[in-house]
């Protein structure tokens, strides 16, 4: 059950992405067309050094995003394991 759940919040979330970037494919002027891209996708952030800013990493972000999915299931499955 837990893993219908979750293939479906992914499949809704890949659909919402996949729209954006549609909607972008369909601009005809280059101009703007790079305009829409560069909202969706923003260039990183350079410091005054000419360095990049690192931003949050990959990691803090997936556990950040694993906790609230695990909130979010845990009223599906109510006899599951702690900590599963």
């Amino acid at each position: 059950m837990r893993c219908i759940a979750i293939a479906i919040l992914l499949s809704l979330s890949t659909t919402a992405a996949t729209a954006q970037i549609s909607a972008c494919r369909a601009v005809k002027q280059g101009e703007a067309r790079l305009d829409c891209y560069d909202k969706l996708f923003p260039p990183p952030k350079v410091s005054a050094d000419g360095k990049p800013v690192k931003s949050t990493s990959y990691d803090e972000e997936s556990l950040k995003e694993e906790a609230r999915m695990k909130k979010l299931l845990r009223p599906i499955c109510k006899d599951c394991a702690p900590g599963r």
